[in-house]
């Protein structure tokens, strides 16, 4: 489910959606040789050799991903202290694997595995109309948590003799008489 094209054509005034992906990697965490790495199933290949599972330095790391960036849609760029950021603008997963198995770690020391993208809605202060996600029929907090939203909802209160605390976290509720 694409968020922010939800978002952005649901006519919610002064509403804005920012997306992005962005992984840190330590420079302690790299290493420049061994199962070489693959980022959306693209390996990444050494623009300095030509190989996979070899990489000259840092820089060449950075290059390398950069190069493959209209097949994988990640970027890279070194940080100052010689760690990598890798990223993309449109929130997508991004997926780490090693280039030679699914078992073996990657050359970013990383897991191996699927980055999940963010999202944050944004509304602007001068707006009058207070922004409202609902549930509406033949909706559910499934759907709500299928885009990364919590659904907890806590009601306080005094009803009758009992003090009464409802939370529904996802779809279990909790009823605690006191």
């Amino acid at each position: 489910l694409d968020i922010k094209t939800w978002i952005d054509t649901a006519s919610a005034t002064d509403v804005s959606v920012n997306v992005s992906n962005e992984i840190v990697i330590p420079v302690g965490g790299l290493t420049l040789s061994g199962s070489g790495l693959s980022i959306n199933d693209v390996d990444i290949i050494s623009v300095a050799n030509g190989v996979a599972t070899v990489f000259d330095d840092v820089v060449d790391i950075a290059q390398s991903i950069n190069a493959a960036t209209a097949s994988t849609g990640v970027g890279a760029s070194i940080l100052r202290d010689g760690g990598i950021r890798l990223s993309n603008t449109n929130g997508a997963n991004i997926k780490i694997a090693s280039s030679t198995d699914a078992i073996s770690p990657n050359l970013l020391g990383i897991s191996n595995g699927t980055f999940a993208g963010q999202y944050e809605i944004v509304q602007q202060s001068s707006s009058s109309t207070p922004l409202s996600i609902e549930i509406l029929d033949g909706g559910g907090s499934t759907d709500l948590n299928a885009v990364g939203l919590d659904t907890s909802i806590i009601l306080r209160g005094d009803i009758g003799f009992y003090r009464m605390v409802a939370t529904i976290v996802r779809t279990r509720s909790y009823f605690v008489d006191q």
